[in-house]
């Protein structure tokens, strides 16, 4: 095994981490132990993005220990095969080395071959690797469906010929559930029938699955399947009573990632969403009451009350079932009597995370006071800054800032000096604009101009108009406007700016480009249309990507809002 390692000129090969001179030993440790696979994974794929020379090189000998029965990790062989091969087939041709078309297609017998082996944990590797690499194999793995008996490997089948033989799995019958599950979920259904039955019963056997691995990754599968069809794939959501915790949890997972995309599934979620206040799960519940508070449902703020004392502990963050309810009380714009001694078990830091995913993170501590400007917090605040420190304290005066409460003043006009964003918010709260126009040029202190307007005009000349960063180019535009009256290219680039709508593409920046437009009496086509959609526009996840989505559509109502 493995006799012809060393024809290879390692030393002359390039992988993720350095030249491959490590990667023949590797190959040689894997023969007896599991180990070696980790290692091997983060040099030859690690996260993606290309096919190194050294994965080229290295695949049949990865094919040859995934064939050996001795090796102990050959499922794990066989997820490298699987990751690169799927990487191969998506990137561009300029990060893919030369061989590996060839390669692969000589290693295409071998890993078919492995689809008939002892192992069913091997059928499945081989089955999932063939997938994401593809080739002209489908016939042989058609002709496996009649032998196959292992249920978990007989959905992996149905997972991998979705992708190369589409045709048969639509045309796939039968009155297996889980088969018929995996069939809507490989063929891309849109009827809604085809998923429930599944969904309904006992997922278990999608443990033993490469593909999914899970009960509740099943309904990643359901997502990429109903991706563009929120409506059937709320219906498909909202349609079935997971049998455990954990599926409950992943049911209000995949129902946050369905209402970060689309806004219309609203109405169809929300029954279920206010049942699960009442779970037995403490992460169902914090849950439930995170998604209420992102779409402001304010018609549950009463069920949402009744868990303000709920201290039961959610996860390594120290906090309570009952701060997510306090925050979600916040955003219906309803007071919570004791906020302020919440306040310490929200963060100092704004977090940030993929659109792609959702995350029931709560919002750091000023990110959940800045609606609550009327609420008669100002005191409780001023003692906060006083004793704060690093992020915690630039955040409380920015905040006092946006509030723009005359109280706040006196407590400002002594940092001001020293610090530009507490020069701004002590101008916000009544002071004086001298110092923000005194402080380096920065996008904040652009965007600070620009709020002082006509006051400011004789510092003009501090815009860097020719910054090509897109959120200089918006600020300085938009401030030279506020400050003069200046349109000057305010429209054009704001448009540009705003260009990718048209492509499903949000940026945060486009946010003020839409605001800077509409200031001047403009709304570019592209915006009309992105407003008229049904997608939720945002680029981040969780609580935010609501957050983003509202902002920009507070365009049509108050072209002012910052």
């Amino acid at each position: 095994m493995l006799d012809e390692l060393e024809t290879i000129p390692w030393e002359r090969l390039e992988h993720n981490r350095g030249t491959a001179e490590n990667v023949p030993e590797l190959l040689r440790a894997a023969r007896t132990s599991v180990e070696p696979w980790a290692e091997l994974d983060d040099c030859l794929f690690h996260q993606g993005g290309w096919v190194c020379p050294a994965a080229r090189a290295a695949l049949p000998f990865t094919v040859e220990l995934a064939s050996s029965a001795s090796v102990p990790g050959r499922v794990s062989s066989l997820r490298l095969i699987g990751h690169i091969a799927e990487v191969a087939g998506v990137a561009e041709a300029e990060f893919v080395d030369d061989g590996w078309p060839a390669e692969w297609a000589r290693a295409l017998p071998r890993l078919v071959d492995l689809a008939a082996d002892p192992d069913p944990g091997v059928r499945s590797g081989a089955l999932w690797a063939l997938g994401c690499g593809g080739g002209p194999v489908a016939p042989g793995l058609v002709a496996r469906w009649d032998v196959e008996t292992d249920p978990a490997v007989r959905l992996d089948l149905v997972l991998t010929l979705g992708k190369l033989a589409p045709q048969w799995v639509r045309e796939l019958r039968g009155d297996d559930p889980q088969v018929r599950l995996a069939a809507a979920c490989a063929s891309g259904s849109p009827a809604v029938e085809e998923f429930l039955p599944g969904l309904r019963a006992d997922l278990s056997v999608w443990s033993g699955t490469v593909w999914v691995g899970g009960p509740a990754r099943v309904l990643g599968l359901v997502r990429e399947a109903l991706e563009d069809r929120p409506a059937e794939h709320a219906a498909v959501l909202t349609g079935f009573e997971p049998a455990d915790d954990e599926l409950r949890r992943g049911q209000l997972t995949a129902l946050g990632e369905l209402l970060t995309r689309w806004r219309s599934p609203v109405a169809t979620v929300l029954p279920l969403l206010g049942e699960r206040l009442r779970d037995p799960s403490a992460r169902v519940r914090w849950t439930a009451l995170h998604l209420l508070g992102s779409v402001r449902a304010a018609g549950y703020a009463d069920d949402v009350a009744a868990l303000l004392e709920d201290e039961t502990p959610v996860g390594r963050q120290r906090q309570f079932v009952g701060d997510a309810a306090a925050w979600a009380l916040t955003r219906f714009g309803r007071p919570v009597p004791d906020l302020v001694a919440r306040l310490d078990r929200f963060g100092d830091v704004e977090q940030f995370f993929s659109a792609a995913v959702y995350v029931p993170w709560l919002p750091a501590a000023h990110e959940v006071l800045q609606p609550l400007r009327d609420f008669g917090l100002v005191p409780a605040v001023l003692d906060r800054l006083a004793a704060a420190s690093g992020f915690r304290r630039t955040n409380f005066i920015a905040l006092l800032g946006s509030w723009g409460v005359p109280e706040a003043a006196p407590v400002l006009s002594e940092l001001a000096a020293g610090e530009p964003v507490a020069a701004w918010a002590w101008w916000r709260c009544g002071g004086p604009a001298e110092l923000i126009a005194a402080a380096k040029v920065t996008h904040q202190t652009v965007k600070w101009l620009g709020d002082i307007g006509s006051t400011a005009a004789a510092h003009v000349s501090l815009l860097p108009l020719d910054e090509p960063d897109d959120w200089m180019r918006v600020a300085t535009r938009r401030a030279r406007w506020r400050m003069t009256g200046e349109v000057g290219d305010l429209v054009p680039v704001c448009t540009e700016v705003l260009s990718g709508l048209d492509d499903g593409r949000f940026l945060p920046v486009m946010v003020p480009a839409a605001q800077a437009l509409a200031e001047v009496g403009e709304r570019p086509e592209v915006l009309v249309r992105a407003l008229a959609s049904d997608r939720r526009w945002a680029s981040s996840g969780g609580w935010r990507a609501f957050d983003q989505d509202e902002r920009l559509r507070a365009v049509l109502e108050d072209p002012i809002r910052d």
